[in-house]
């Protein structure tokens, strides 16, 4: 979890719905550390630390190039979610 995504995932989930989503995101990130460390034990000892960095990389710039794919992408917001600066 970090600003950016945090950013993306507010600007772009509907009002209505930006509880729920951003509850589900923070259970969904504390949940994933338990199951790393769960799942990074076992395949540090049999494959070796070279192996793990390779696997943790890979998905690291797979879960970038997703958040770049949707970061990126113009959308515009709604017309009663449209916020306007008085001047």
């Amino acid at each position: 979890m970090n600003a950016p995504l945090i950013g993306v995932i507010t600007t772009r989930t509907p009002v209505s719905l930006r509880p729920k989503v951003l509850t589900a995101l923070v259970t969904f990130a504390m949940l994933a550390g338990p199951v790393g460390l769960f799942l990074a034990g076992p395949l540090l000892q049999s494959r070796g630390p070279h192996t793990l960095f390779a696997i943790v990389a890979a998905g690291e710039l797979a879960a970038s190039l997703a958040f770049a794919t949707v970061a990126f992408r113009r959308t515009e917001p709604p017309a009663s979610e449209r916020v306007t600066l008085a001047a």
